[in-house]
């Protein structure tokens, strides 16, 4: 089964936009972008830490709303 994390009304509105407007996201279907946005869910990172080094293996699938 599919994880259902908690979101306020505003965290579940900003996600949406962003599953709509990205190119791997933008086709799914109703169903799936839900499922997708349901399992989803915030983390904030210190200045400064690195998320995300090219050639390592992934953890997560990450939406960037500030920084680089």
């Amino acid at each position: 089964p599919t994880p259902v994390i908690a979101k306020t009304a505003e965290q579940r509105a900003r996600l949406e936009v962003a599953l709509r407007n990205n190119l791997l996201t933008a086709r799914l279907s109703e169903e799936a972008r839900r499922l997708c946005l349901d399992a989803m869910f915030e983390r904030r990172i210190p200045k400064g830490v690195h998320v995300i080094r090219e050639g390592e293996v992934g953890d997560n699938w990450y939406i960037v709303e500030q920084g680089s």
